[in-house]
């Protein structure tokens, strides 16, 4: 159970928080935020010291990966898409107006995004899966802190 809810948190990681943070992601890499967008077929992400090298995963393999891991019924299925998908519009509304923008203000709106997103997400889901989902965050936090090398936000 521990293994299984360990590689559901690794893959929530690439599904939600990484693409998120996208103008925090690629700080430092030389790869400016705007130009690691999706590909019609991108491939595996590139490994790196950082953790996955992509800018945002399309919202079908969130959705699939996100129905896979709680358990997601078809009603579900298409709220979670409609949540993601308004969560990805904002998210490139953001980066449009943002240019000029501090990067961790920019950071922080973000995250604020991404927070409302979860918050809508966890209201669709039964106690089973919120206690999982929950225990995904947690261990994504965490993997979130060792890459940055410290503790991040609550």
């Amino acid at each position: 159970m521990r293994y299984r809810l360990m590689m559901i948190a690794a893959l929530f990681v690439s599904l939600t928080f990484t693409p998120c943070l996208t103008g925090y992601a690629f700080a430092g890499t030389g790869q400016d935020a705007a130009s690691a967008q999706p590909q019609a077929n991108p491939g595996p992400p590139a490994k790196g010291p950082g953790g996955p090298a992509h800018a945002q995963m399309p919202v079908d393999e969130r959705v699939s990966r996100l129905t896979k891991a709680l358990t997601l019924n078809d009603d579900q299925q298409k709220q979670v898409r409609s949540i993601l998908e308004d969560q990805q519009s904002q998210m490139m509304q953001l980066k449009k107006s943002s240019q000029s923008m501090d990067p961790s203000e920019r950071r922080q709106k973000m995250m604020a995004i991404h927070d409302a997103s979860t918050q809508k997400i966890k209201a669709l889901l039964d106690d089973k899966q919120k206690k999982e989902y929950d225990q995904i965050l947690q261990e994504q936090r965490e993997k979130m802190q060792e890459q940055r090398g410290g503790p991040g936000p609550n």
